[in-house]
C-alpha cells in the first residue's frame, strides 16, 4: 500500500527535527516545499528522493511513519506537513538545504549561502551573490 504525501511529509519533518523548536521543524518543511518546486513535484516524493533526507536510507516507509507517529513531536510534524502540502502553498524562506554541524560537514556548505541557524540546524540557500572577479 502506498503511503499517503501527508504521511511521508509530516515523518520527514518529525524524523529530521523531531528535537528541535517548532521553527526549526518550519524550516525543515521550508526545504521539503523549496524543493519539490523547484523539481516541478510534490512534497512527498522530494522527500523520498535517494540520498536527500538521511532520515530515508531504509526504502522501508511503514516502519519508519509508524515509528514517528509514536514521537511527542508528530503532533507539530502533522500539523506542519499539511500547511505546505496545501496546493499553493508560498514558502518563506528560500533555504533548500541543511545539517547538523554537530554530526555532518557537507562540501556543498561552501558554495551555498547560509540564510538561517535554527536550534541544532544550519539551514542555506543556492548563493545568488555574483562571486568577485579578480
Amino acid at each position: 500500500k502506498m503511503m499517503s504525501e501527508l504521511l511521508i511529509v509530516a515523518a520527514t519533518i518529525c524524523m529530521e527535527a523531531r528535537g528541535e523548536p517548532w521553527a526549526g521543524k518550519v524550516m525543515v518543511a521550508e526545504v521539503i516545499a523549496n524543493r519539490a518546486r523547484q523539481a516541478h513535484s510534490k512534497p512527498g516524493k522530494v522527500c523520498l528522493v535517494p540520498r536527500q533526507f538521511s532520515c530515508w536510507r531504509s526504502n522501508d516507509t511503514q516502519t519508519a511513519v509508524g515509528w514517528a507517529r509514536k514521537q511527542r513531536s508528530w503532533p507539530d510534524s502533522l500539523a506542519i506537513a499539511r500547511n505546505i502540502c496545501q496546493p499553493g502553498y508560498k514558502s518563506t524562506s528560500p533555504a533548500t538545504h541543511f545539517f547538523n554541524p554537530e554530526l555532518a560537514n557537507p562540501a556543498w556548505a561552501k558554495e551555498m549561502q547560509l540564510v538561517a541557524i535554527v536550534g541544532r540546524h544550519h539551514f542555506y540557500a543556492v548563493n545568488t551573490k555574483p562571486k568577485k572577479s579578480r
